[in-house]
């Protein structure tokens, strides 16, 4: 009985000479010892495997030689044997020791091909044990063989652009993808070996062949990091001024949930339109599944802040509306001219002019507005304007060469600047940035002349206290007693010929 048994063992495991029960049974043993233990239930294919051959062996041993189907039963013993031991040592190379080593499984398309080429060299050793040269099939059977590579095309070319996608890695399962231009945006939940599943942000499932996926376009949203930024766009009304706009839009969304802080949000300004003036409010979040709420919540908030500020969302248009202007939105109303007159009248500088001459000047100004942050004058470039602050602050700075311009002074509500050019025109020294919303009064040379050509001993005056202002600006930045400097009457006279030639007066 045991000579029978121990001789259907040999006939049924040719290659593994009598072996391959040993080496399944350690194989899975070693799954059992080394495989976390929720994973230890993948022992059981090729337990049932090996559990299977060995009845089919005990069975060979009592079918009469002369049967014809035992050879048959034989091969099926032979290939479970050999497919129990195959499965076995996939599992352990593949998922205990590969999974050890690394922190991300291998991919199941990759796991499904190479458990593939496994059985495949299976049923060719099985092949050779019974006489069959598996090549001898593939060159006597031509015709067959195109016939199954016509058929398998399509499936080989999913198959091949799914090995594709797992080399190259465009997207992972997790990630959130787009595919072509629309808004088909979605989760990946698996890559196998012919398709890619999708869970879109609609909660259906979509299946997309791997050679499409291949072919098409992908947005991933989940790399290179999970930081995504998103935007809403917002029109409000033409009299709030960006600035402003800017800040409370920033205020409003500042402690939305889900929204990080870091990158911090911004608000820029992307056009105009019938409505008002457009912008983007752009922030950041990495709970990309929540994309859709945190918009929601971002245009709820900025409704209310609209709304508290004393707008709202605006439309286009296109109906009849009586506006009452103030005086400083209608610069040829008399009030604004009356504030004019006032503003220049204060000034030093045109202490000389008549009212009647400042009234002059007054009506030829123009009013102009700039940001924070925003480069009024540049320096070294040519101008003859000079500018008077109304509201807002100014920065002085000299552009020394070094990365942090040198600040030499502030100017506020009623001070000026860029007289020199005025009245010589030479070119700018330094640099006058807007520290905040910033409302100026120009003052060009065309509006000048006339007055000055008019009554030529102003040239006078105007050089007096030029001189005396320059004097004044070296006492306050420290000029020492004994720098070397132009007295006061020769810097006169040198600023009185540069007035006159630049308005061509006659001495």
């Amino acid at each position: 009985m045991v000579d029978r048994l121990y001789e259907a063992l040999h006939r049924c495991d040719p290659v593994s000479s009598g072996a391959g029960p040993i080496v399944a049974l350690a194989l899975i043993l070693a799954l059992l010892v080394l495989m976390p233990r929720p994973e230890r239930r993948k022992a059981k294919g090729p337990l049932m495997a090996l559990l299977v051959a060995l009845g089919l062996m005990v069975l060979d041993a009592f079918i009469p030689d002369r049967f014809f189907g035992r050879d048959f039963h034989r091969f099926a013993a032979q290939f479970v044997l050999l497919a129990s031991i195959g499965r076995a040592g996939f599992l352990l190379v593949v998922d205990a020791l590969w999974s050890r080593r690394r922190a991300r499984p291998p991919p199941k398309i990759l796991k499904d091909v190479i458990q593939a080429l496994v059985y495949a060299l299976v049923g060719i050793l099985v092949l050779r044990a019974a006489g069959v040269e598996p090549g001898s099939l593939l060159t006597t059977s031509a015709l067959l063989t195109a016939v199954i590579g016509l058929s398998l095309q399509d499936t080989l070319g999913n198959l091949f652009a799914g090995l594709a996608i797992q080399a190259q890695q465009p997207f992972q399962v997790g990630d959130w993808i787009q595919f072509d231009d629309r808004e088909q945006i979605g989760r990946v939940l698996e890559i196998n070996w012919r398709a890619t599943r999708i869970l879109m942000l609609t909660q259906v499932e979509v299946t997309v062949p791997n050679a499409l996926a291949a072919k098409t376009p992908v947005i991933n949203y989940s790399r290179p990091d999970s930081i995504v930024r998103q935007q809403v766009r917002v029109v409000a009304p033409f009299t709030v001024s960006p600035d402003s706009a800017r800040a409370f839009m920033i205020a409003a969304i500042r402690h939305t949930p889900f929204l990080l802080e870091h990158p911090p949000p911004f608000v820029a300004t992307v056009d105009y339109d019938e409505r008002g003036i457009i912008y983007e409010v752009r922030y950041f979040i990495t709970q990309f599944d929540k994309r859709e709420v945190i918009e929601s919540d971002v245009r709820e908030r900025i409704w209310y802040a609209l709304s508290r500020e004393g707008h709202g969302i605006p439309v286009p248009a296109r109906r009849l509306e009586l506006v009452r202007h103030s005086a400083r939105d209608r610069p040829d109303s008399p009030s604004a001219a009356d504030f004019r007159y006032r503003l220049l009248s204060r000034l030093e500088l045109f202490q000389g002019l008549t009212q009647e001459e400042i009234r002059a000047l007054a009506e030829h100004c123009r009013h102009q507005f700039y940001g924070h942050e925003e480069l009024i004058v540049r320096q070294g470039d040519a101008s003859s304007e000079m500018y008077i602050v109304v509201r807002g602050t100014v920065r002085i700075e000299a552009d020394t060469g070094t990365p942090t311009p040198q600040v030499i002074s502030t100017l506020g509500r009623g001070d000026f600047f860029g007289e020199m050019s005025l009245l010589t025109g030479e070119v700018r020294t330094a640099n006058v940035v807007a520290t905040e919303e910033t409302e100026v009064l120009v003052l060009g040379r065309e509006t000048f002349a006339p007055v000055i050509e008019a009554n030529p001993l102003l040239a006078d005056r105007i050089s007096l206290v030029l001189s005396e202002r320059r004097q004044s600006l070296r006492e306050a930045h420290g000029a020492s007693s004994h720098t070397q400097s132009t007295p006061a009457g020769g810097e006169q006279d040198e600023l009185l010929k540069r007035i006159r030639r630049f308005f061509s007066l006659k001495a």
